[in-house]
This record gives C-alpha cells, sequence and structure tokens, in this order.
C-alpha cells in the first residue's frame, strides 16, 4: 500500500503509475512504477525520514518512514527491495518475497 500511496503523491497530473505483479524463480515479485525522484538522492531512499528533494518542494506530505518501514518487512520476510529511477522519466521500486512451496502453506 504504501508504494503505491507514495507513487500516486509523486506522479503529476497527466503522469501514469503502473502495478505489476509476477511470479519469478520462487518468489513473488511486486513493481510499482511512477514519474521519478532525482537519481543522486536514490542511495537515501530506504533510510529513516529521509524526504526526496522533489517531496520537500512540492510540499507532499509525508515523514520519510514509510519506504524504511516497506524494507524492513520485505527484508525480515526473506525478500529484497530494489530501486530503479532516472529522473524526469520514472522510479520503479520492486518489492520480491519467496513464495511458500506447496508442503509449507498451512492446511485449509
Amino acid at each position: 500500500m504504501n508504494l503505491l500511496s507514495n507513487a500516486i503523491k509523486f506522479t503529476p497530473a497527466g503522469g501514469q503509475v503502473r502495478i505489476q505483479a509476477a511470479a519469478q524463480d520462487g518468489h513473488a515479485a511486486l513493481t510499482v512504477s511512477d514519474t521519478g525522484i532525482p537519481e543522486a538522492e536514490q542511495r537515501q531512499l530506504f533510510t529513516r525520514f529521509f524526504r526526496a528533494s522533489n517531496a520537500t518542494t512540492q510540499a507532499i506530505p509525508g515523514t520519510g518512514l514509510g519506504l524504511t518501514i516497506v524494507h524492513t518487512i520485505i527484508t525480515n520476510h526473506g525478500g529484497t527491495t530494489q530501486v530503479h529511477s532516472v529522473e524526469g522519466k520514472g522510479t520503479t521500486i520492486t518489492a520480491t518475497l519467496p513464495m511458500a512451496a506447496p508442503h509449507d502453506r498451512a492446511p485449509s
């Protein structure tokens, strides 16, 4: 929910937000794409209280904790988060989680 909320907040009128889900090599991958953050700020995205410069310039509300929380939850479940961004073109965040094998699932 946080990834989608951020994508909507950072996409200007007329922009696009894309969501994709796929199973890949025993993992579930959720990808959310929007219109981009400054590339130089990518490394700080998952740092507590970090706010991208375009968030502060445009007075977009937030605490700077959402992506840190997402990253921690995904990591604690054995997954990964990746970011790819080109300023003015788009940002894509992919959260990947291992899928449970059929014998690992709880009985219905």
